[in-house]
């Protein structure tokens, strides 16, 4: 099996994982832990539901990619042009991500759209093609990918609009 077939196997299983983490986990979780969920209305259990994506999702990629710089030797050997396996594995789970949320973005523009987002969206899924495809800068990817630990506090801080 080839790193192509692999990375977009990656992609398609994280873009399944994160649709049905907003469709169904989220939902199901939310309401187990806080019965008032139910009370909330479809817009705020909207963006509830995507915090909690992208909760999962930080955590994933924050403690993966910061695995990979202080113990994957192979990913700063050459910061420019080395193509590690290990950061184009976190790297795909990160686009099927992105891929995910750009379509819910699509689907609940009203409750989580914006034109910044979409921006962002666009942008990272075009990085994150040219990484894979090029081999090149996945070192620098890997950084980007440690910002995701920032998302935790962002999406708490960010969820005090809804209450749950």
């Amino acid at each position: 099996m080839d790193t192509i077939t692999i990375n977009l196997g990656t992609v398609f299983v994280s873009f399944v994982i994160y649709q049905l983490i907003f469709h169904f986990v989220s939902s199901w979780f939310s309401a187990k832990v806080s019965p008032c969920f139910k009370d909330l209305s479809l817009e705020e259990k909207i963006k509830w539901n995507s915090r909690v994506g992208s909760t999962c999702q930080a955590l994933v990629a924050g403690v993966f990619s910061l695995y990979i710089l202080l113990f994957h030797e192979a990913a700063t050997a050459d910061p420019l042009w080395d193509d590690p396996w290990l950061v184009n594995v976190n790297i795909a789970i990160d686009l099927g991500y992105v891929i995910s949320g750009f379509l819910l973005l699509f689907f609940y523009w009203r409750a989580i759209g914006g034109i910044e987002v979409l921006i962002r969206r666009c942008t990272v899924i075009y990085i994150y093609i040219l990484v894979l495809k090029e081999g090149a800068l996945a070192y620098i990817a890997n950084f980007r990918l440690i910002l995701h630990l920032s998302i935790l506090f962002y999406n708490q801080r960010n969820s005090d609009n809804v209450k749950v």
